[in-house]
């Protein structure tokens, strides 16, 4: 299990977490583990009414956003 945690602010934010991601998927590489990039989700903990989605990926798969 891998949990990726960041605290995201404005888009400078959202690319440092899209770089996190990508390391992610290359350190998955360069260990020969597998990773099935459907399988994860991303859920944002805020209680401001939030409008737009932020949208993520790993491997070129989109990641989800779950709502719990």
């Amino acid at each position: 299990m891998c949990n990726l945690q960041k605290k995201i602010l404005n888009s400078v934010d959202i690319e440092k977490c899209q770089k996190e991601l990508d390391r992610l998927w290359d350190c998955a590489v360069e260990n020969v583990m597998k990773i099935n990039p459907s399988k994860y989700k991303a859920i944002r903990l805020t209680r401001a009414c939030v409008k737009n989605q932020q949208i993520f990926s790993l491997m070129g798969t989109l990641i989800q956003e779950a709502s719990s």
